[in-house]
């Protein structure tokens, strides 16, 4: 049995416009040893006129591991054109990513939200590209479940692709997208060829049902009813070497300090590992 290590995703402190220097000190001084940070953020950060270099190197200083990229390319989509467009993205993020020594990216299905579901066996090519296009840079993408997609809203659907590519898959999974799409928060019969290196978590609130969640719905653990302690539990039973990620949307902790903001995400994460 392992321990989840506790990161804190920049999102929890997005509408702050801290920029990413401030996110990874905030971080790093309410307790956090490993980040995630979007690339939007990244790349406004090297429009600015940012050193990629000298942001690795404040990162060492601080001890802080960036453990995943949150990306948004279009690598699903049936459109070649904007599927071109969408690995060329790919392709910055990555580059990006591996210069500030991050080996993870998600990869969602942008672009399959709404439309008819991209059919699996397409998604299975279409993910064994970005993976190799991740791998001349020694960046690994997710496989990113969204319950509000059309495709790969639900688990089955993200563990089919799993069973058809010949290599094992890092599978993102959330626990508000698993309640959003109707998958439920069971793990038991995830296989090893998923690997969950990368989890978000969050809680759910108990007075909207789960087809009607937003993003912003999401809430701090011990907040909502969500089953965070079995969650757990499944987790540490794996021999994968989970990251638990604290991803919020919520506006109430967004116009608060964002440095009691990130205290509060590491003590509640800290007691719900300290709990099972």
């Amino acid at each position: 049995m392992s321990t989840p290590r506790l990161c804190l995703n920049s999102s929890t402190l997005s509408n702050q416009s801290l920029g990413i220097v401030a996110e990874v000190e905030i971080a790093a001084e309410a307790g956090f040893s490993r980040v995630e940070l979007w690339l939007p953020s990244i790349h406004a950060y090297v429009d600015a006129g940012g050193s990629l270099d000298d942001f690795r190197r404040r990162v060492d200083d601080l001890g802080i591991v960036v453990e995943n990229g949150i990306g948004f390319a279009a690598w699903i989509v049936d459109d070649d054109d904007l599927r071109r467009a969408g690995l060329e993205t790919a392709r910055r993020d990555m580059e990006a990513l591996a210069t500030i020594g991050c080996r993870r990216i998600a990869a969602p299905p942008v672009g399959a939200v709404e439309g008819p579901v991209v059919a699996t066996e397409r998604i299975v090519e279409r993910f064994d590209a970005l993976a190799t296009l991740g791998a001349s840079f020694d960046v690994t993408p997710q496989l990113e479940l969204w319950g509000f997609a059309g495709t790969l809203h639900h688990l089955d659907q993200v563990l089919d692709v799993v069973a058809q590519r010949s290599e094992p898959t890092g599978v993102l999974l959330d626990v508000f997208h698993l309640v959003r799409g109707g998958s439920g928060i069971d793990l038991t019969d995830v296989p090893s060829g998923a690997r969950l290196e990368i989890f978000h978590v969050n809680d759910v609130p108990a007075d909207i049902e789960a087809d009607s969640l937003t993003d912003a719905d999401r809430v701090l653990p011990g907040d909502g009813v969500a089953p965070l302690g079995e969650l757990i539990r499944q987790l540490s039973a794996r021999d994968d070497e989970v990251v638990l990620s604290l991803e919020l949307f919520d506006r109430r902790h967004w116009d608060h300090d964002p440095r009691r903001t990130a205290a509060v995400a590491c003590e509640r994460l800290e007691s719900l590992v300290g709990a099972v």
